[in-house]
């Protein structure tokens, strides 16, 4: 990872106020995040001139503070400027225009990550419920969306058209017709399931969520704390609230966890007493784990991580988590569905332990169930 030189100076500028507390440098697509022994730092990435850059800097980190610190006030301190001296060097001194912002953060505990627990076996049904009711509570405070089941309809059928796009990109090596079958039987499972989206918006059930509720942004401590609420666009935010739970509980899948990604939706559906139709809620996780895939393979477009085959594995993973939830969802139709999982390529595994590699070459075996 090359660190730009403003970046060693910010990480230079925060040893001074923990000498011996070196912090550790991550860098994201949007900032760059710097972790001392009691606190996070995220300095958002601005491509623009200063002043302007140090003013977008502030109204971005302002925005995703209000929006972080409705859901996680404890996690969330506030907005930091940083100043610079008249000898150029970088401080907390007020001195003039300051230079940047940073968000500063209570630093969490590494391995009480919801990704860190399943990792480390500690993440049980117990677990899991009890994150599906703080979920519950969350999206119960949430504003409900002013959204159209037409709308809604067409968003999701707009994401997966560019997921199918993007993904069946030769350079990615992927199986060009099990991509677009996948995302031709969603497309009419979109159709199939339009009442169902209609009741859903006149339920009420369209809040604006977190928008990104992954296993890396959910930590169980003495409270569960939800952090890294999506802060660039409200559009990615809104979502039928059980969608964004049944998200996470896709996370859970691919990280070898199913038992306990069911016993997160019973907690959350039992909380939000929601009885949402499960061939929705697996249409919901179908598409979502294509756009998962899109994104893991977009990291192989990226000098970095063009030779890192995790991507690709990822990316394998996931859309073979959409193809088995796509399955589920059909299952009012069997004779297609069957049809389809014979047409895929190199699908290998069990439903949830091994990758379902959608790779070049081999086919399923006619009458093959995908449970392990």
């Amino acid at each position: 990872m090359s660190i730009p030189p403003l970046v060693r100076s910010i990480a230079k500028l925060l040893a001074q106020d923990a000498p011996g507390d070196l912090p550790r440098i991550r860098e994201t697509h949007a900032s760059w995040v710097f972790l001392t022994a009691r606190h996070a730092w995220k300095l958002k990435k601005i491509n623009r001139e200063w002043p302007a850059h140090a003013r977008q800097q502030r109204l971005q980190s302002e925005n995703e503070l209000a929006l972080n610190q409705a859901i996680a006030p404890d996690v969330y301190l506030g907005v930091v400027p940083i100043y610079q001296s008249a000898a150029g060097e970088l401080q907390w001194q007020a001195a003039g225009e300051a230079r940047h912002w940073l968000i500063k953060m209570q630093r969490l505990p590494d391995d009480r990550s919801l990704e860190a627990l399943i990792a480390s076996g500690q993440f049980g049904a117990a677990e899991a419920r009890r994150v599906g009711r703080s979920i519950a509570q969350f999206h119960l405070h949430c504003a409900s969306a002013p959204v159209s089941s037409a709308l809604l309809r067409s968003r999701l059928l707009a994401a997966l058209a560019l997921d199918v796009r993007q993904l069946r990109g030769l350079r990615y090596g992927l199986s060009r017709v099990a991509v677009a079958l996948l995302g031709q039987q969603l497309r009419r499972q979109a159709r199939r399931l339009a009442p169902l989206l209609l009741a859903r918006v006149a339920d009420g059930r369209i809040v604006e969520g977190h928008g990104d509720l992954r296993a890396e942004h959910v930590y169980l401590t003495d409270t569960v704390q939800i952090i890294d609420r999506l802060d660039f666009s409200q559009a990615l935010r809104v979502q039928d609230s059980a969608d964004e739970a049944g998200f996470l509980a896709l996370e859970c899948e691919r990280l070898h966890a199913a038992p306990a990604a069911r016993a997160l939706l019973q907690g959350y559906l039992g909380a939000r007493h929601d009885r949402i139709s499960p061939r929705l809620l697996d249409f919901y996780q179908a598409c979502r784990a294509c756009t998962r895939a899109r994104l893991a393979v977009a990291h192989l477009d990226e000098p970095q991580y063009r030779h890192q085959a995790r991507w690709r594995r990822r990316a394998l993973d996931y859309l073979g988590l959409a193809l088995w939830h796509m399955t589920l969802s059909c299952a009012g139709r069997p004779q297609l569905a069957i049809k389809q999982l014979v047409l895929l390529p190199g699908l290998r595994g069990g439903r949830h332990r091994s990758p379902h590699l959608l790779r070049k070459g081999a086919a399923l075996p006619r009458g093959r169930r995908l449970a392990s």
